[in-house]
């Protein structure tokens, strides 16, 4: 019975180690408009491959939350946080972004921190009468925001976290500066100053922590060294406009066999 034991927790093992190397897809939206398309990118040439549209939604963000496979995105004219359905592009709003009081917060750019299960966003000056763009942290199922602190720079518009739960953003809106920011104060530390402009969000690959980054209207996918600020230019969406970026990794085909495997070294064990 021991023996078979080990086998279960193998097999248990072997099916998480399936998961984790699967390689992900990358999804980014054409937003805002009133009817945003949801496309697949390319991470070899940075090619847009159209998913579905997101329905009556101004997406102008997405970001994932990786152990539950999902999308959320910001609808940056009605300020609701939605959920985005990889297969068909199909946006479900989740609540208005609002503060324990009840009073709307404008939240427009997301970004999940998926080593600590915590979704935060920002506020941007353009999209609202917020005297700074602020840091939020947001609860993913009421869309509660409780305010962090100020940034610090304005016109931030892209979030993201790489794998070890760093945030980093962009003042695409201003100076094209990349900025770490703080979760604990809100406070963005300039790293440098981009050679791109108009990057309208980043998401890091969750195989290898490679950040990627997307240029607006007529743009292409960039590769983002977040230590010295470098790009690499992976090529052009092709999507007429791009502004949020989120990875998700799919549910690998060897799962169903590893469970078969599982299911088999159970049965040998009752049967010991």
């Amino acid at each position: 019975m021991r023996t078979c034991g080990w086998k279960l927790a193998a097999a248990l093992a072997l099916a998480g180690l399936a998961r984790m190397s699967e390689a992900s897809n990358l999804y980014s939206t054409s937003g805002p408009t009133a009817t945003d398309d949801v496309y697949t990118i390319n991470q070899t040439t940075g090619a847009a491959t159209l998913v579905g549209p997101s329905g009556p939604n101004w997406i102008g963000d997405l970001t994932s939350r990786l152990s539950t496979s999902v999308i959320y995105g910001a609808d940056i004219t009605n300020f609701n946080l939605v959920t985005i359905n990889p297969g068909t592009g199909l946006a479900s709003a989740v609540a208005p972004f609002h503060a324990v009081t009840g009073g709307p917060v404008p939240i427009v750019s997301l970004a999940f921190d998926n080593t600590t299960a915590t979704l935060y966003g920002n506020t941007a000056v353009s999209f609202s009468t917020t005297v700074a763009d602020t840091l939020y942290k947001i609860d993913p199922v009421t869309a509660i925001t409780t305010p962090i602190g100020a940034i610090g720079t304005n016109g931030v518009f892209a979030l993201g976290f790489d794998n070890t739960g760093k945030l980093f953003g962009v003042a695409s809106g201003t100076t094209n500066q990349l900025l770490s920011i703080s979760t604990a104060t809100g406070v963005g530390t300039v790293i440098a100053t981009l050679q791109v402009p108009n990057i309208f969000d980043i998401a890091s690959r969750p195989e290898d922590n490679v950040m990627f980054a997307t240029a607006g209207s007529g743009g292409d996918i960039w590769r983002l060294n977040t230590v010295t600020g470098a790009m690499t230019d992976v090529g052009p969406h092709g999507s007429g406009n791009s502004v949020g970026l989120a990875f998700l990794v799919p549910e690998p085909g060897t799962i169903g066999l590893l469970g078969l495997g599982v299911a088999g070294l159970m049965g040998r064990r009752r049967r010991m």
